[in-house]
């Protein structure tokens, strides 16, 4: 981001990089840079650093965008460390490997100085809102607070915003993960100017218990800034005896005083992000500046550090570590027993800092018995920096880069672990008479009476689920309809039966909705006329107890499912075969028949002959009065249709019409299907009654 302005120069950017393996191979490139022009690879072995030097003209200069974005690729995990310089204004920035960016965070901006910035980067195509609360211009407009305002980046594309306004607390969503960066051109309060920024943390991975130490040559105060992400969030906070707590709500920005020698210790019910900032000061003779650096939660502690000595500055290394268990703690391979530490009063940590003034360029913490964290503050001639140092092993905190996950899959953070997700999702469906849309999209009718297992779990590493309808007739021998649908899922059969609205059977028993069974990981709900199943692994189910059931499953069981619904493996011509050879859909449908369960007199053909549609009846029923009112320009469904393709709804309305002699309820089953699903979207349809 924007170092100070043009006047005082460029500024020297450079990444440094730590191999936590043997035989790492790292490659730097830069969007739209010519590999010809740059284009750095290194081969490190473990715990080698290296310092990679960028162009100046990539840095990013008022509000607007570039494609000068960073990547750094290699074959094993690193650490990366970003550094902004220039001789009377500088600072430095860990930074987080793509798999730990999220969707949601909080900008903080300390009030005093000059432009107020942050910086949002997308690795693809991404639509994100700004939830400013100070001015910002967006395309010559300008948004206050209560003013959001939307916009797309492409891959490999960054944003910068400037303000002069306080830009704490503003809000930013993604529809894909990004990355966040947050600070100053010129922060400015006891006594320096200064750059300071840090790369933000997405809220899925805020802490709950932050420990705030101070510097020694601080002899007046900084302050803390707490944001919190969620609703009625109490955040409770110690400074030596001084004890209090305040609750907080989403998007909140709390700012506390941390005075000489009085370390903070906070507590909060909900993840909360914690920046401590440097408001200048003395160092001796030396004035310095401001410095802004992200607070690590306990869960965040680690094992082992490293950090650079910049030659440039006179370095502190602040530590906290439980006080039992500072014996073990080791820099360089001396320990730092017989060092000063200070307890953390109300707590079981203490906190020591210590000078990183040897002849090494690089400094090894670790400790043999427990969790701890470093922190490097550095002084010069009229600045400084700040940065967490970098944890090579033994963090709690959970990370995606020892992580493999498969296709279709990407690493996220939830819950506090490093999860696999699936990217993206499927649907399939049955209605109507009923016609069947596989998870990769293709079309069929089928008539049969029996029990049918639409989809279930053909891989024994997911989470298990069978899916399984009951048809019968209606009317004719000739068509048939779901009568039920049973789930098996978390050891629960539950079971949907036609007209019983609002109920569902769970193991043979009667149970009104809404319900939530085995810890909230498995949600039944009763919204507009359909009965709706959501389990923690993003299967969804929704029955309206007459003629529609779809199923959505997420991408993580891309190639692990079976059934009526097909394999879901991204090929729509091979759902319908078996061993290799093509099947009609009666055979396909005997092919996934449960004869366990089905009735003796069931049929899995039309009991007969099955009835077709004559030209005269499709053009009757293709008609804007019947089936054709869902595609008509301007009809009352047009405001769906280039979000839902309401084709194959048609096609199936007038086959079911058909069917039935133009039985006018079908009609008003089908629309009513299909509104449904536009209002789940979120769009509003027409007047389509009559």
């Amino acid at each position: 981001m924007q170092n100070q302005d043009k006047s005082t120069g460029d500024p020297t950017l450079t990444l440094s990089i730590t191999a936590l393996y043997d035989s790492t191979t790292v490659n730097v490139r830069i969007n739209t840079i010519s590999v010809n022009s740059f284009n750095p690879k290194v081969t490190l072995s473990t715990l080698d650093e290296t310092r990679i030097l960028l162009p100046s003209k990539i840095q990013l200069f008022g509000s607007g965008t570039s494609l000068y974005v960073v990547s750094i690729t290699s074959n094993n995990p690193v650490s990366v460390v970003s550094i902004n310089y220039k001789e009377q204004s500088s600072d430095s920035a860990s930074l987080f490997p793509v798999t730990e960016w999220g969707t949601e965070y909080y900008i903080v901006t300390p009030s005093d100085g000059s432009f107020q910035e942050f910086a949002v980067i997308a690795k693809e195509p991404a639509t994100i809102t700004i939830y400013p609360t100070g001015i910002l211009t967006y395309s010559g407009k300008n948004y206050g607070k209560g003013n959001s305002f939307t916009f797309s980046l492409e891959g490999y594309q960054v944003i910068q915003f400037q303000s002069q306004n306080d830009l704490s607390g503003t809000k930013i969503l993604s529809r894909k993960p990004v990355a966040v960066l947050s600070g100053h051109t010129c922060s400015l309060k006891s006594t320096l100017c200064n750059h300071v920024y840090e790369q933000l943390q997405p809220t899925l991975i805020w802490g709950i218990t932050f420990f705030v130490p101070t510097v020694s040559y601080q002899t007046r105060y900084d302050l803390v800034y707490i944001t919190a992400a969620t609703q009625n969030t109490l955040v409770n906070y110690q400074a030596g005896t001084l004890q209090n707590n305040k609750t907080l709500n989403a998007g909140d920005v709390m700012v506390l005083t941390l005075k000489a020698n009085a370390p903070l210790f906070i507590n909060a019910t909900e993840g909360i992000q914690v920046m401590y900032y440097s408001t200048g000061g003395y160092k001796g003779i030396e004035k310095y500046g401001t410095v802004l650096l992200t607070i690590p939660d306990v869960s965040s502690f680690c094992t082992l550090f490293q950090t650079v000595d910049l030659q440039q500055f006179s370095n502190e290394a602040i530590l906290v570590a439980e006080t039992s268990d500072l014996e073990g703690i080791t820099m360089n391979g001396s320990s730092l027993v017989s060092q000063k530490w200070k307890t953390i009063q109300g707590t079981k940590y203490s906190w020591g800092e210590f000078s990183l003034r040897s002849s090494s360029k690089h400094y090894i913490f670790e400790s043999t018995i427990s969790p701890f964290t470093v922190s490097v503050f550095g002084v010069s001639r009229q600045n400084a920096f700040g940065e967490v140092a970098t944890c090579l092993a033994g963090s709690s905190r959970p990370s995606c880069s020892q992580v493999t996950c498969k296709e279709k899959e990407i690493c996220k953070i939830a819950n506090n672990k490093a999860v696999c997700q699936g990217t993206g999702e499927a649907t399939c469906w049955a209605w109507g008479d009923p016609h069947y849309h596989t998870f990769d999209g293709k079309n069929y009718d089928f008539q049969g009476t029996c029990t049918y297992t639409m989809s279930k779990t053909c891989n024994p590493n997911l989470p298990f689920f069978n899916i399984e309808t009951v048809n019968e007739n209606r009317g004719s021998s000739l068509i048939s309809y779901v009568k039920s649908v049973n789930i098996q899922v978390y050891n629960y059969n539950i079971t949907g039966v036609r007209s019983e609205f609002g109920i569902v059977r769970v193991n043979n028993q009667k149970v009104q909705l809404p319900i939530n069974l085995n810890n909230n990981k498995l949600v039944l709900a009763y919204s507009g006329n359909s009965l709706i199943l959501q389990t923690d692994f993003k299967l969804k189910v929704i029955y309206d107890w007459n003629i529609l059931l779809r199923i959505t499953v997420p991408s993580s069981y891309y190639k692990s499912v079976c059934g009526l619904c097909g394999n879901y493996n991204g090929n729509s011509t091979d759902d319908l075969v078996y061993d290799g050879a093509a099947l009609t859909p009666i055979q396909f449908g005997k092919l996934w028949k449960v004869n366990e369960t089905s009735d003796g007199s069931c049929h899995d053909d039309c009991s007969g002959n099955c009835v077709t549609c004559t030209s005269d009846q499709k053009k009757l029923y293709s008609s804007i009065q019947y089936c054709n009112i869902l595609t008509q320009i301007n009809g009352p469904f047009n405001s769906c249709s280039a979000q839902i393709n309401p084709s194959i709804y048609r096609d199936n309305c007038v086959y079911d019409l058909c069917l039935n002699d133009g039985y006018n309820q079908i009609l008003c089953q089908t629309l009513k299907a299909y509104s449904d699903l536009c209002a789940r979207a979120g769009i509003q349809v027409g007047e389509w009654r009559i």
